[in-house]
């Protein structure tokens, strides 16, 4: 049986990212709860989704559902989410449990251009279980990454990279270094299509020609029931995201810092990016989250990728 994972909103990157696409419609996801690993106390929060509008946003809609990774991975347990909502977070364990993330639908637009819907974390119910989650996408990349590496090895922080089959083909001494140091990695496709425009068949063949894995994160958040499909066919768990500081669009590591502390809540997925353009930013905002985000009590673990 496959492990549970969070999953939620998702938007992708920048400039290597610019043929392909990114969801903008408003999303009604749903918060599908469970014990974090190894804890007895979680965060259940409510979702509330909000487009963020751009002239290079496509049109998508979509109904993502988030899941938390249990300790047992048995039983599952949900909870519905509110609706409204700005870049920031939202998941929610609550038992001893393994979810499953349950498949809604969204379409996606055939002519899609980068641009993000953000998500948040609307309230708190339990915040005793403090963890969060960094994730990081569109990578592996030879300058960036492992700056990024070394920062979590600094506060001893496990991330999960999801990483593109192209790129990790042509660095495959960084995927190393990722594994080495105790981190995970997640499947972002072979080469960052948005999976909603093509045929089953070439969806399927972008899933299979990215890194092996039991976690899925899908170009630009844009997911349909289709792909859903696919990603079940292949056992591969839909992963999303609560908190988007949006660094893709380099909006300077003020920003991105801002964000994140402004968005982050207990059993938080963070979305950054080490690939897919100049991600000087991100390492710099990285830098000074991390101690910050230690002093609020957090901590943090790789997802079970």
């Amino acid at each position: 049986m496959l492990l549970g994972f969070f999953a939620a909103n998702c938007a992708n990157s920048d400039a290597r990212e610019g043929a392909t696409s990114t969801p903008t419609a408003t999303r009604a996801p749903s918060v599908r709860p469970s014990a974090l690993p190894g804890r007895t106390a979680v965060a259940r929060a409510t979702l509330t989704p909000v487009a963020t509008p751009s002239s290079t946003t496509p049109s998508a809609t979509a109904t993502p559902s988030a899941t938390v990774p249990s300790a047992t991975q048995q039983a599952t347990s949900s909870a519905s989410p509110n609706a409204t909502g700005s870049p920031g977070s939202s998941p929610s364990p609550t038992t001893s449990a393994s979810p499953s993330v349950s498949p809604t639908p969204g379409t996606a637009s055939p002519t899609p251009k980068p641009g993000p819907v953000a998500q948040r974390v609307d309230r708190i119910e339990d915040t005793s279980a403090k963890i969060m989650f960094l994730t990081f996408d569109d990578g592996p990349n030879v300058k960036y990454t492992p700056q990024i590496l070394r920062i979590l090895a600094k506060y001893k922080a496990p991330a999960t990279f999801f990483a593109l089959g192209d790129a990790s083909n042509a660095n495959p001494d960084i995927v190393k270094q990722i594994r080495a140091a105790g981190h995970t990695i997640g499947n972002h496709t072979h080469d960052h299509k948005s999976l909603p425009s093509l045929s089953d068949e070439d969806a399927r063949e972008e899933l299979q020609k990215g890194p092996a894995s039991r976690c899925f994160r899908p170009p630009y958040g844009a997911i349909n029931d289709d792909v859903r499909a696919i990603a079940a066919e292949l056992r591969q768990e839909v992963v999303l995201w609560h908190v988007d500081p949006k660094d893709w669009d380099r909006p300077g590591a003020d920003k991105i810092e801002e964000r994140v502390l402004k968005g982050v809540a207990p059993g938080a997925i963070v979305l950054f990016h080490d690939g897919g353009g100049d991600r000087s930013q991100t390492v710099t905002a990285l830098e000074r989250l991390m101690p910050q985000l230690i002093e609020k009590g957090y901590a943090f673990e790789a997802m079970p990728c």
